[in-house]
């Protein structure tokens, strides 16, 4: 997703592309399941990382990275790993049938979210 060059999805990045370097704020190709599977890599190591689906309709093309891997492996490592992780989506109307769905009550009962 065009995060450097556009500030995402709906510009909410802007001004960010010359605050940081290219391995803090990057472009990524649009699949979820990439985005957030990256991001718990990156959380894995150590880092702390902000990854954006832009629209919560998405959350179903990563559900395996959102519903099983990121909320578990802090618990299935003892503690060892820390998962660092904020999840940003957006939620709203206007935008058509598939991209106006409003996901977070299910997403609140997904232990380790």
């Amino acid at each position: 997703e065009e995060n450097r060059d556009w500030g995402g999805a709906f510009a909410v990045y802007g001004g960010m592309t010359e605050a940081l370097p290219y391995h803090r704020l990057f472009n990524s190709p649009i699949s979820e399941a990439s985005i957030v599977g990256t991001a718990i890599g990156y959380a894995m190591c150590g880092g702390r990382v902000v990854p954006e689906i832009m629209y919560c309709d998405f959350l179903g093309r990563c559900g395996d990275e959102v519903f099983n891997q990121l909320p578990k492996w802090q618990a299935m490592s003892g503690n060892v790993l820390k998962m660092p992780v904020v999840l940003r989506v957006s939620v709203g109307s206007k935008y058509g049938a598939q991209h106006s769905q409003d996901w977070t009550s299910l997403v609140a009962h997904i232990p380790g979210i």
